[in-house]
């Protein structure tokens, strides 16, 4: 399943397009910190948010992103987390049946992010742990396949080409659908804060003040501003939704099924949460979160044998001298973190096994900067990593209180599709038994 990582860099040609390849820590520093590599290549535009934080140049992307930031800041993700917990008992309710019998833990996470991700960076109560949340799971699905399938065929790079494809006709309907969601929560919210203003409130001028709007709020300010239109905020709100939740989702199963794997460490992590919680109904405060120390290198290590991201690429804007030779302007720079985060020599012989202890701060201290990007690095990093890291631990605290998860796998026995994000293709590999949690 996992080969040993190759000498980089290496070049290939993506049709006309020469690609060169990058796995080392030097040379993808250099890289990630580059102003003359902050641009994305064209494919990102694939995502059908050609506006947003991701897709767009370095010249709009960083007032933009500036701009943004102040919705992912402490105070705002804090004021999330009565929102998490919330979310979380209802995951928990949906796993009731998989006692019983084996089932689609994934997809069932994976409906949890949805209504985690609209509830707060929207600001937008959905219930989509229901039917209709598995019916966005399956058009989120078949979007991100149809952007993958078409990055991988340099020939698809035009719409009109994507068009006539048998590919490019299927995919209006779930293309279609998702925008339908988008435009949802973006009128339903435009209409909120119209009847607030009826009523004598002015939301969004109150959040602004207090820097406590969330990312749509943020948004919509940008826009009264005349910094965005309507249609930024709608490529805005893709992306965050859909990057947001297929890393969220196997960041947290990823993490379960390591867990499930190694169940010494399983044991730890809730040796741990007894520590912090009277019992297993408590809800997860910040206090709480900042308390797992375990459980954040846990995750960690998760990202690091399954990272939700394998690779990501950039264009630069000049060339770009490495350790080993150039990089031309106008080439894409392929950045292989999947490889990055399997390298012996940086991880050691042992780079399979999993041990959580590799992010002791010692550890870390003694491992070259850029070893580990899980959300990226440098100045273009993921806007949504606090996020990210304190949902997962939220629900995981509030899942392993509650449950015990097995596996019959050995590591060696996950199968992957590396795509845009990681994919476990095993069926059903979790099972789940009641845990008695109570202090001892």
């Amino acid at each position: 399943m996992f080969k040993q990582v190759k000498t980089t860099p290496w070049k290939a040609w993506l049709g006309p397009i020469l690609v060169i390849g990058i796995c080392e820590p030097e040379d993808i520093q250099i890289i990630l910190t580059s102003d003359d590599c902050l641009n994305k290549p064209y494919f990102y535009d694939q995502f059908h948010c050609k506006t947003s934080i991701i897709a767009t140049d370095r010249e709009i992307w960083k007032p933009q992103r500036r701009a943004l930031n102040t919705a992912f800041s402490v105070k705002v993700l804090q004021s999330y987390i009565p929102q998490l917990n919330d979310k979380s008992r209802i995951l928990l309710q949906q796993m009731e049946p998989f006692l019983s019998e084996a089932g689609d833990l994934y997809r069932t996470i994976f409906i949890c992010m949805i209504d985690m991700i609209a509830r707060t960076t929207m600001g937008t109560e959905m219930s989509l742990q229901s039917e209709r949340g598995a019916f966005l799971y399956e058009t989120v699905k078949l979007i991100m396949t149809n952007v993958q399938y078409r990055i991988t065929r340099f020939w698809l790079r035009w719409d009109f080409m994507y068009n006539l494809s048998k590919v490019g006709r299927d995919g209006r309907i779930p293309l279609r659908d998702g925008n339908l969601v988008i435009d949802e929560i973006y009128n339903g919210k435009v209409n909120e804060l119209e009847s607030l203003k009826t009523q004598g409130i002015d939301r969004l001028e109150i959040v602004k003040e207090q820097n406590t709007a969330d990312f749509l709020e943020k948004c919509l300010i940008l826009e009264q501003e005349g910094i965005l239109n309507s249609e930024n905020v709608l490529d805005q709100m893709r992306v965050v939704i859909l990057a947001g939740i297929d890393t969220s989702s196997i960041t947290i199963f990823g993490t379960l099924l390591m867990l499930a794997i190694n169940q010494k460490h399983q044991e730890l992590v809730v040796e741990e949460l007894r520590s912090i919680f009277e019992s297993a109904d408590c809800d997860v405060s910040q206090t709480h979160s900042s308390a797992m120390h375990y459980m954040d290198h846990v995750i960690k290590e998760s990202m690091r044998l399954l990272s939700p991201v394998p690779f990501i690429v950039r264009k630069p804007s000049a060339d770009i001298e490495l350790r080993k030779g150039t990089v031309p302007q106008g080439s894409m720079v392929l950045i292989n973190i999947m490889h990055l985060h399997r390298n012996p020599k940086i991880w050691g012989e042992n780079v399979f096994e999993f041990n959580p202890d590799r992010f002791l701060p010692e550890n870390v201290a003694k491992r070259p900067p850029f070893s580990y990007i899980p959300f990226s690095g440098g100045a273009r990093n993921c806007i949504g990593m606090k996020y990210a890291m304190i949902s997962a631990k939220i629900t995981l605290a509030h899942l392993l209180r509650r449950f015990k998860f097995t596996t019959n796998l050995k590591f060696e026995d996950i199968r992957v599709k590396t795509h845009l994000v990681i994919e476990v293709t095993n069926e059903n590999p979790l099972q789940i038994e009641q845990r008695q949690f109570q202090k001892k």
